[in-house]
Parts: structure tokens; C-alpha cells; sequence
């Protein structure tokens, strides 16, 4: 089966958070719904085990870190769910922003892996803008 591109440009963020689980964060992303073969997506990223600093978004703020691809040791367990599968996503790089309360300004460099699955799409790179809500966990 041959590979299409995927348009990228329909991943928009909805909202997100991230939340500390044990030494490390998990991050969840809502994508806004989307046509994909004449139905409608409802879908979201889930990252789980970012190895931040665990002082928290005062910290992060205007740092940028850098993550391994899967399965390099310190990489972080991503996927998004489309056409019945979860698609691994590699997060490469969180650039953190501005702290407004209990959000934080994040741009994460994003790698989905399409080929693992089989799901028609060639590999591709996403960057998603997001204020993320940190939550207690």
C-alpha cells in the first residue's frame, strides 16, 4: 500500500494539560474534530512519562528541552488515535513560554509515526502551539 501525506494543518489544539505522575508528566492535547475519509475525527495526543524538571512550570518557563525518539531511553510514550490505530508520536522538543496562573505557553515538535501502523499516511512532523493547564495530581 502506497503513502499519502497527511495534512498537518488539520491538527489544531483545543486545549491541554499536563499533570505529574510519580518523577515525571504526562501531557494530553484535544484536537479540534476533523474530516478524514468522509467522517469526522475526534482524536487527541497523549504524551506520558516527560522527564521535566519537577520544580515545576516556574522552572520551564522560556526553556526548551530535548526528548529521544522512541524507544531511546529518556523518550517520551506518545500517540494520536486516527483511521482505528494509535499512531506513535514522538515528542523531540517542548519550548516553553509564558506562565499565566495555572497555564503554561508550550510548543511541542512532534514526529507521528504513520508507518508503524500501516495506516496509509508517510511519516510527518507536526508542531502544535498550546497553553497547557498544569494540574495537581
Amino acid at each position: 500500500m502506497s503513502s499519502e501525506a497527511f495534512t498537518t494543518s488539520v491538527l489544531i489544539p483545543t486545549s491541554g494539560f499536563i499533570s505529574r505522575r510519580d518523577d515525571v508528566f504526562d501531557i494530553w492535547i484535544g484536537i479540534q474534530p476533523f474530516e478524514l475519509d468522509g467522517e469526522t475525527v475526534s482524536t487527541e495526543f497523549r504524551f506520558d512519562g516527560a522527564e521535566l524538571p519537577l520544580d515545576g512550570p516556574s522552572v520551564w518557563r522560556s526553556q526548551t528541552f530535548i526528548f529521544p525518539a522512541n524507544p531511546e531511553l529518556g523518550y517520551i510514550d506518545g500517540s494520536i488515535y486516527m483511521r482505528n490505530a494509535h499512531n506513535p508520536a514522538d515528542v523531540t522538543r517542548i519550548v516553553f513560554g509564558d506562565q499565566r496562573g495555572d497555564f503554561i505557553d508550550a510548543t511541542l515538535f512532534v514526529a507521528i509515526v504513520f508507518e508503524y501502523e500501516a495506516v496509509g499516511f508517510s511519516n510527518t512532523d507536526v508542531v502544535l502551539n498550546v497553553s497547557l493547564e498544569v494540574r495537581n495530581s
